[in-house]
């Protein structure tokens, strides 16, 4: 189209193509659980996989806050978490909700880190392995996902997923 435009004197030359800014497609918004489905997935959820659940609604934490969260920076006598953000390093003193707190005292103290992997481990790491050809290579081993992608693929939560907004008004605060 822009070579016919010059081709019939329309325009006198060809834009910089490059300078034009190319259009990015609407990310589609992330689903959200409706509250039974939110209850649901406590419900059968392993008692270190509730509290995360508790701490991702209550304080916006994701799967990468998880391995680096100390029991130091848990006051849950007093119901606040103190724990900066991984990437930016800014803080974040937070009040925790009841059962945020609850599911975090539920949680067996098992080292400095507030959850590990039956085995042992850090719920998200890195491991160092080698691939087919002996070359030495990192893998990320995340645990997070793997757990709630089994919960999530549960019959119950194969419908189409509403707001979880509704959880988190009213909430108690410690």
């Amino acid at each position: 189209m822009y070579h016919w435009t010059l081709e019939n004197e329309i325009v006198e030359k060809l834009p910089n193509l490059k300078a034009v800014k190319k259009i990015v497609n609407a990310k589609n918004d992330k689903p959200t659980f409706t509250m039974q489905q939110i209850q649901e997935l406590l419900q059968n959820a392993s008692t270190q996989i509730q509290a995360m659940i508790w701490l991702g609604l209550n304080c916006g934490f994701g799967r990468t806050d998880y391995p680096q969260l100390k029991w130091e920076n848990l006051d849950l006598n007093n119901g606040r978490v103190d724990f900066p953000r991984g990437k930016t390093g800014i803080a974040r003193n937070l009040p925790l909700w009841l059962e945020t707190v609850n599911a975090l005292k539920e949680t067996p103290k098992e080292g400095e880190i507030v959850f590990y992997t039956r085995s042992g481990n850090p719920w998200v790491r890195t491991i160092r392995s080698k691939d087919n050809d002996g070359i030495e290579k990192y893998v990320k081993d995340d645990s997070v996902s793997k757990e709630f992608s089994k919960l999530i693929k549960r019959p119950e939560f194969a419908h189409k997923r509403e707001s979880a907004s509704i959880l988190s008004e009213g909430r108690q605060q410690h």
